[in-house]
């Protein structure tokens, strides 16, 4: 949700310049998007009032190394995406996302990450004509 926040009040807006020539606002896909992340963020947040809790012994374990292995990914994403690209960002991310959902079908947790990062490329790249980087 912090991440949402910093993306709707301070990325977005210092990445995008209004377009004239769009049909669209610039700041709309991102906005939107952040919005989405934001309340999806809000939904997770409040899912855990409504589950068992794990095993005491294993949850700090458990939730220690879902932290920090995300916490690699997506600063590594980040940091990576102007020399790679924005597919190869996406991918981490969506496998940041998926093993926070602690997802392990693995043949479907590839099956996404390779899959929705190229097709979020595609349409704003191929469709939409945004460049992304």
């Amino acid at each position: 949700m912090a991440l949402a926040g910093a993306l709707i009040f301070w990325i977005v807006p210092a990445q995008t310049v209004p377009a004239i020539f769009a049909s669209v606002p610039s700041g709309f896909y991102p906005d939107f998007t952040s919005t989405l992340l934001l309340v999806s963020g809000a939904g997770l947040a409040v899912s855990g009032f409504f589950t068992d809790p794990e095993p005491i012994d294993e949850a700090p374990k458990t939730a220690a190394f879902h932290f920090i292995a995300a916490l690699v990914l997506l600063a590594g994403s980040m940091f990576l995406t102007p020399y790679l690209g924005f597919v190869p960002a996406g991918v981490m991310i969506c496998l940041t996302t998926l093993m926070l959902m602690r997802e392990n079908r693995w043949g479907l947790v590839a099956l996404i990450c390779c899959l929705a990062p190229v097709g979020i490329w595609a349409m704003f790249e191929l469709l939409l004509g945004r460049p992304l980087p």
